[in-house]
Parts: structure tokens; C-alpha cells; sequence
């Protein structure tokens, strides 16, 4: 290892050995700390890096999904920024100091890039669904966890293309990793659109109403369950929302087939580019 190499990792095992002590603390046994050790995280950066890591240990017996979620809420209030932009900068800012280990030749180094990729990937998706929830909360949705249950069956895909991909070799986590990032930024730029229309009121784009239900093949819903739950629960708000908001109904349903349609366009170039059909 290089003495480059060799200061980033005492770096993150320091920033980490102080967000660890900083999250005993903290309160209902969320992630968010009465305040900062500025000696030792000396940026936002730094902290953010910290806290990112933290997505991947959720304590036993708590739903995965659910400690994620509190996790997104609470890391922003920790590093005291909310709005999505610079939410955004922040989390590529963050992609950007681990270029150096995508490019390495050692599997390792690219696997831990890729996992960061793939964790900034859903803070990022997790900002906007929040935004979503937030927005919604006093509307008839907003007494169901309609978003987090959306985010809970969004996930389901991942684990979907995780059991499915037959490969054990080093690669399988950085070629996991990169469908997760693919597909968390697929969803979050669809919910970008949702955000933008739900927020916009009745006068905006009326013609969403003329779109149509993407057809799927019942052999193709019978390999790729998720999508088909995920699709009934989205329809399923839609429907509830149907009889305050015709508009926001119609938003959702147009937003659901245009993410179905993204998806099915992804996942067959996946399945081709990752093998999935090899019986090997």
C-alpha cells in the first residue's frame, strides 16, 4: 500500500473511530450527534464520508429499508444541510475523492469505490423521496408511509438482480454496486419529475393524462416480481389520492409507467451485459 494510501485510510479510520464515539451519544439511538468534533472532522467532507458508511450497518432485527431512511433524515441533520442541490454537490463532491480507487488495478480499492458510489447513489434517491414524503405529508397519502413503502418495494429490485446474479468471482460486488448506483440514479431522476409536477399545482402539463400503461410481457413479470409490486403500490396511491387530486393522481400514474418503461429498458441491457441468462 502507498503512503498515500495509507494516509486516506488513517484518515477514515480516525474520522470514523470520532463519529463512532459521537453516535453513543446520540439521541433515540438515531445517527444524529449533539454536535461535531471539529479537531478531528475538519470538513463537511469528511463527516459526510463518515456518516455515509454508516448506511451499511443497520443493528439486528431492524428493517434494513427503515434504518435507511431514519439514517438519510438524521445524516443531514448531522451535517446541517437540506436543500437537494447541494445535497447533490456534496455526494459527488464525495464520489470524486474516491476516483483514485475506481482506477486502481486492485479489486479491493475498486470494490470500496464502488460502494460508495452505490451509497451516495441512494442518499441522493433518499433526499428526493423524503422531499416527496415531506410534500405530501398533509395530503391523504401522507398517513400511509406511502414513499418509504415505495422506496422498501424500490429496493426489492436490487435484491431481486442480487439473487439472480450467478457470479462469485472478485467482480460480483463492484459489478453489484454498479447496478445498484445505475438504478438508484434512475429512480431518483424520475423523482426529480414527480417532485417538480406534485409541486407545481393543477396548471402544469395536463397532458400527462393521455399516457398510457407500458404492456409487459407475462413471462417477463413472472422473472421480475419487484417491478410488478412496486408498479401495484404506486397504483395503489394513485387510487387513494384519486378522489382530493385528480391531477396528482394522474402525475403519479404517468410517472410510474414512464419508471416501469426506464426500468425494463435498463434491465435488458443488464441481463445481457451481466450474463443473467447463462446457465453456467
Amino acid at each position: 500500500m502507498s503512503n498515500h494510501d495509507m494516509q486516506n485510510m488513517g484518515k477514515k479510520v480516525v474520522a470514523l473511530l470520532a463519529i463512532s464515539t459521537i453516535l453513543l451519544g446520540c439521541k433515540g439511538n438515531g445517527l444524529i450527534p449533539d454536535k461535531t468534533n471539529d479537531e478531528t472532522l475538519q470538513d463537511l467532507d469528511e463527516l459526510f464520508d463518515s456518516l455515509l458508511w454508516q448506511q451499511y450497518h443497520s443493528p439486528e432485527k431492524t428493517e434494513k429499508t427503515f434504518y435507511e431512511w431514519k439514517w438519510a433524515y438524521d445524516v443531514r441533520k448531522a451535517i446541517g444541510v437540506d436543500d437537494l442541490d447541494s445535497l447533490t454537490t456534496l455526494s459527488l463532491e464525495l464520489d470524486s475523492s474516491y476516483h483514485s480507487y475506481a482506477a486502481s488495478p486492485m479489486a479491493a480499492d475498486m470494490t470500496t469505490a464502488s460502494e460508495v458510489y452505490a451509497g451516495t447513489a441512494r442518499f441522493r434517491m433518499l433526499n428526493v423521496y423524503q422531499s416527496l414524503a415531506d410534500l405530501m405529508a398533509e395530503s391523504t397519502l401522507g398517513d400511509d408511509a406511502g414513499y418509504y413503502k415505495d422506496y422498501a418495494l424500490w429496493e426489492e429490485l436490487f435484491k431481486e438482480f442480487d439473487y439472480w446474479y450467478k457470479d462469485k468471482g472478485n467482480w460480483r460486488f463492484i459489478f453489484l454496486n454498479s447496478y445498484y448506483k445505475h438504478i438508484a440514479d434512475l429512480r431518483s431522476e424520475v423523482l426529480k419529475e414527480d417532485l417538480a409536477l406534485l409541486s407545481n399545482g393543477e396548471g402544469v402539463q395536463k397532458t400527462i393524462v393521455k399516457s398510457k400503461a407500458p404492456r409487459l410481457d407475462q413471462k417477463w413479470i413472472n422473472e421480475h416480481q419487484a417491478i410488478s409490486r412496486w408498479f401495484g403500490h404506486r397504483m395503489k396511491m394513485a387510487d387513494k389520492i384519486q378522489g382530493s387530486s385528480v391531477y396528482q393522481a394522474e402525475c403519479i400514474r404517468f410517472l410510474t409507467y414512464k419508471q416501469v418503461s426506464l426500468y425494463i429498458e435498463y434491465q435488458t441491457k443488464a441481463e445481457k451485459e451481466y450474463n443473467l441468462d447463462d446457465d453456467e
